[in-house]
């Protein structure tokens, strides 16, 4: 339940985004509430963002690593 949550459990929600392969990223701040729920919560309105975009780094080998 989330009224049992308790101040020890906000998260800063860091959301990094790159393509892989020919396929751009897809995460934001909508989707990464809804996956910390119901263990966590955001701390701040706010993400910090980080990505690779405009770089001309290509992902050759479609791989996802996700992080937590």
């Amino acid at each position: 339940m989330l009224t049992s949550l308790t101040e020890d459990k906000q998260s800063h929600v860091v959301l990094y985004g790159a393509n892989i392969g020919q396929n751009k990223s897809n995460v934001s701040m909508e989707k990464s509430i809804h996956i910390m729920l119901p263990e966590r919560y955001r701390a701040d309105n706010r993400a910090i963002e980080l990505s690779l975009g405009g770089s001309l780094f290509k992902d050759k080998e479609g791989s996802v690593s996700i992080l937590f």
